[in-house]
């Protein structure tokens, strides 16, 4: 039989005491094989019983575990699990999620099949109050995807990333300054290789109130840092405006007046879906707390 290729994946956790044994044996009974796969699972200085259920988790499977004496983030975990990967492919899972049992076989074939793909990203199934909902979203594409990415035609699903080790040797590793690790990542491997999309579900993520961001102000700002970086493209414009119809919708549920004067940059959108539902929100809406 063909030797599989190992795969590391990074499981970083923080304060999912209800989740971290359930996103764990998704990855232990991989039909892919354990012993093909790489598992460093990192505590981030959870306040509840993570740690110490994760602790013993690596104990019972025989995986690397570290915990953390200061929370130092998502990021910085991650760069730091890269740098002493041994695996062929990287993947990372959310200590609240958890994957189809035969996630890496189904991505790992396909990226075999794919060798100009530097990474791949599929369908995640999403879970609200207990009912899993389908990712259906129809604007998903692979290949040469930097235009679409930029000007947020669509976003992949994070959950279902896959990328070759050897794309960080080329790109750099993630900016721990940023929220939006992810799409500054995305534009750089999407800047210099092609992406492949794998029309499948692979993945289950969980939307709760710890993972919808309300820290609004930083998320805009750290997203119009990495647009900066595109300044010259000849796609900046476009997704500048995105970016403006993008903060005008948020706003409109957080932060009114600054909603409001967003409205000159966006009336371009008149009839867009989103622009609708901001007026609505700004008129009839409550604003919610900003974190």
């Amino acid at each position: 039989m063909k030797e599989k290729p190992p795969v590391t994946v990074i499981l970083s956790s923080y304060n999912h005491e209800n989740y971290i044994t359930q996103a764990v044996e998704s990855i232990v009974n991989q039909t892919y094989g354990f012993e093909n796969i790489e598992l460093i699972g990192i505590d981030d200085c959870s306040m509840d019983n993570t740690g110490k259920i994760f602790q013993e988790l690596s104990k019972k499977y025989r995986f690397e575990f570290f915990q953390n004496t200061e929370n130092k983030g998502l990021t910085t975990n991650r760069n730091w699990a890269i740098k002493r990967s041994k695996g062929a492919f990287i993947c990372g899972c959310g200590s609240d999620d958890y994957w189809d049992e035969k996630r890496l076989d189904k991505q790992v074939s396909f990226m075999e099949k794919n060798p100009n793909y530097a990474m791949c990203y599929a369908r995640v199934n999403y879970i609200r109050g207990g009912k899993i909902v389908p990712d259906l979203n129809n604007k998903y594409k692979g290949g040469s995807i930097f235009k679409e990415l930029l000007v947020m035609d669509f976003h992949m699903p994070a959950p279902t990333y896959m990328i070759r080790r050897s794309v960080f040797d080329v790109v750099g590793l993630y900016d721990e300054n940023l929220l939006i690790e992810d799409w500054y990542m995305n534009l750089k491997i999407a800047k210099n290789f092609e992406i492949g999309f794998l029309d499948d579900y692979v993945s289950y993520y969980r939307i709760h109130d710890s993972n919808i961001s309300r820290n609004v102000k930083r998320l805009f700002g750290s997203q119009r840092k990495i647009l900066e970086q595109y300044k010259d493209s000849p796609y900046y414009k476009k997704a500048l405006n995105r970016y403006n119809l993008r903060k005008f919708y948020m706003y409109s549920g957080y932060l009114k007046l600054e909603a409001i004067k967003l409205i000159p940059k966006v009336l371009r959108y008149f009839y867009s879906t989103r622009f609708i539902l901001g007026i609505k929100k700004i008129v009839f809406g409550k604003s919610k707390k900003v974190l």
